[in-house]
């Protein structure tokens, strides 16, 4: 008679029924059936390694106390796959095989059976090949195959083992950290008036940021064309220290403007990597009325003196007069440069006399 010892593994997707069959001739009634393959623990070795990223390890799958050797396996080993990538897998001795890798690394089921290994003890059945992905600490634990409750092991005639437990490995994935980025001083959100007469002081903001990933100190500047150039000029600075990351509002307070003439400038705030830009009207300055006048002086030239001295909008003999009337008003001499029609410092019937001779026809 014969008996039969019977288990199920997957080849290519597929259950494939194997019978393992051991023939015995003519077997007495009274002959005991074979007796049960026994206890043993399913074990990873090494239980601890290390490796560099990028480089490949192996780790060995032992039956660590096969009685009747290893004719078949279900079994799967697992790694976490943010630090660790299973990459392949070795099935010791020959038969049928039916192994599934992961598409991420992080998993391998293996089934297998038709085994001849007589050997007894410690028994290495497979070795699984892991490659190190990033700077981290990982398990390598041994798990059921899908579909399965518990790893299975069978001795050669097809008799279960007990697997008792597994014992799992730790793989160190070492590895140099990349150089964080250079510090990046970015500039935006440029607060500044669009408009300003000539002698207001105004404030000038705009949030830096550090988005490089290293502290660093940079000199950040207020800058101004002043001339018209095209060429900005640094009219006031500070020194500005950002962590990664960081954003700081830098302001520049009370720049004064009254050395500028009425027009237009493109002024901003600079760092050494980046800047933001925006343009200032300078409005000329308006001057009190004279004494006894409605309208404030006003220069129908812009020649940088005030000719209509009353305000009317017309340059004559009216301004002449109004001139040497007021030769002593505060918005006179606390504008002389203004008044000073004969460029000699002072403001006084000369300049009424020198006023006189533009009036006249010529």
């Amino acid at each position: 008679m014969m008996s039969h010892n019977t288990s199920r593994i997957r080849v290519n997707g597929r259950h494939l029924l194997v019978a393992v069959v051991a023939l015995s001739l003519i077997i007495p009634a009274a002959t005991p059936l074979a007796a049960a393959a026994g206890g043993t623990s399913v074990s990873i070795a090494p239980d601890d390694t290390s490796v560099d990223v990028g480089q490949n390890t192996t780790f060995e799958v032992v039956v660590d106390d096969a009685q009747g050797g290893v004719g078949a396996a279900e079994f799967g080993v697992t790694v976490d796959d943010n630090v660790a990538a299973i990459t392949g897998v070795e099935v010791h001795g020959s038969g049928a095989t039916a192994t599934d890798i992961a598409d991420d690394g992080s998993s391998v089921d293996v089934e297998y059976a038709f085994r001849d290994t007589a050997d007894s003890g410690s028994v290495t059945i497979a070795e699984v090949t892991v490659q190190g992905v990033s700077d981290g600490s990982t398990d390598v634990d041994l798990e059921p195959a899908a579909g399965n409750d518990a790893v299975l092991i069978f001795d050669e005639s097809g008799t279960g083992y007990d697997v008792t437990g597994t014992n799992d490995a730790t793989l160190s994935v070492e590895g140099d950290q990349p150089d964080p980025d250079p510090a990046n001083f970015e500039v935006s959100s440029l607060q500044a008036p669009d408009s300003v007469t000539q002698g207001e002081a105004i404030d000038v903001s705009a949030d830096v940021t550090n988005d490089g990933g290293q502290q660093a100190t940079q000199t950040v500047e207020f800058r101004l064309d002043v001339d018209g150039d095209g060429t900005l000029e640094s009219l006031d600075s500070q020194a500005v220290t950002l962590e990664a990351d960081e954003t700081q509002t830098v302001t520049f307070s009370d720049i004064d403007t009254s050395g500028l003439d009425a027009g237009d400038y493109t002024h901003g705030i600079f760092t050494d990597d980046d800047s933001v830009t925006a343009t200032l009207s300078v409005e000329a300055e308006t001057l009190p009325p004279v004494s006894g006048f409605e309208n404030s002086p006003a220069d129908p030239d812009d020649d940088g003196l005030y000719e209509d001295v009353n305000g009317d909008g017309e340059f004559d003999i009216v301004d002449v007069q109004a001139l040497f009337a007021n030769l002593d008003d505060e918005t006179v001499q606390n504008n002389s440069d203004g008044f000073d029609f004969n460029q000699d410092g002072d403001v006084d019937v000369v300049d009424v006399q020198k006023l006189y001779n533009e009036v006249l026809p010529e």
